[in-house]
């Protein structure tokens, strides 16, 4: 991983993945991140920003049905003027 917004996640069974960070956006109040899948990259996952208890930041899954579709139609509709870097 030699992206500077890459980082590797490790899902409930100790599977890991790749991702890179797309956007970090603020939405009533939350703050999101897009991830893409390094190795599927028409899949993408939102996750909540929160801050644990030392200061630092973690990334919470979106649980909230509603909230999770309200943050990704806020980045589909973000999309168009979103600079994702060179093409590769």
């Amino acid at each position: 991983m030699t992206d500077d917004k890459a980082l590797r996640l490790t899902d409930d069974d100790g599977q890991e993945a790749d991702f890179r960070q797309l956007c970090r956006f603020d939405l009533r109040g939350k703050t999101y991140v897009v991830l893409e899948d390094l190795e599927d990259e028409d899949s993408v996952i939102i996750f909540s920003v929160e801050t644990d208890e030392e200061g630092e930041e973690v990334l919470c899954a979106v649980e909230d049905e509603d909230e999770s579709e309200e943050a990704f139609y806020f980045f589909q509709a973000e999309m168009d003027d979103y600079d994702f870097g060179p093409a590769v």
